[in-house]
């Protein structure tokens, strides 16, 4: 877990210097302002269903208008 937390700080810190104010989508409290963060593995598929899910309640919620 400690390598999962500095690689993620190294990834945030260089989305916040792009401008992209980012958090992980489970400690996201303000989807208006920050971006969610949605850790996924391209090997495994690790994360790959956190990502259908939360991309299904933007659909449901935020996203419904434009839909």
């Amino acid at each position: 877990m400690n390598h999962f937390k500095s690689r993620l700080d190294i990834v945030k810190l260089a989305l916040n210097e792009l401008g992209l104010n980012v958090e992980l989508y489970w400690e996201n409290n303000s989807v208006e302002d920050t971006h969610s963060f949605i850790p996924t593995s391209a090997i495994s598929g690790e994360g790959l269903s956190d990502l259908m899910m939360y991309l299904c309640r933007m659909g449901q919620t935020t996203e419904r208008e434009k839909l």
